[in-house]
């Protein structure tokens, strides 16, 4: 493995976003990481192990609004799959911040804009994504809710723009949106 960044997501009440421990006793203090949990041998993705994530893949495990992030520093075996690493042993190193409402709202506004261009080169006329998108942004939500719902019925449209854009750089697009969901988490409520 190389050195990357670890992270860890935890529920607001300490636990592991898909029901796994109370780190609560595990949590770092100040600039102190917090102790070291105990080994789990023999780590396998998805069945044992402290599940932890690379910037890349922070989406795909973010659990929902109000999840909280660390970052993890990890030692001992690692199981690795494409989306997660399962380790040995990991402590919580420093907390990065919260999934907060509005976290989520620019972050899917944000990743709207990257493929709109695609979208409009398919269908020109079509200008409801992009009053989605200036509607999430300008934070109404009942304007942002409308203009998203005007889009529901011809959904398939925008998950093909999506799919295409995706499908032709996912790994890189992956990377910017773990890169830009870490600041705006570190931006806290001031993401917007």
């Amino acid at each position: 493995m190389t050195a990357s960044t670890c992270y860890k997501w935890l529920t607001p009440d300490h636990r592991g976003v898909y029901g796994h421990g109370d780190y609560t006793d595990h949590l770092p203090h100040g600039k102190r990481p917090g102790k070291w949990l105990p080994k789990v041998a023999d780590p396998e993705t998805c069945r044992r192990g402290y599940h932890v994530v690379t910037a890349a893949h922070l989406r795909e495990h973010w659990g929902r609004e109000g999840s909280v992030l660390y970052i993890a520093e990890v030692r001992g075996a690692i199981a690795t799959a494409t989306d997660k690493l399962a380790c040995e042993q990991i402590r919580l190193v420093e907390r990065v911040g919260v999934l907060t409402r509005g976290v989520l709202v620019t972050f899917a506004a944000d990743c709207a804009a990257r493929v709109l261009p695609i979208f409009e080169a398919r269908f020109p006329d079509d200008d409801r994504p992009r009053k989605a998108i200036e509607a999430a942004r300008s934070g109404d939500a009942d304007a942002a809710a409308d203009a998203y719902a005007a889009l529901a019925a011809d959904a398939a449209y925008v998950a093909h723009a999506a799919a295409h854009a995706a499908h032709a750089a996912a790994a890189k697009e992956r990377a910017w949106q773990g890169r830009h969901l870490l600041r705006l988490i570190e931006k806290g409520e001031d993401a917007r």
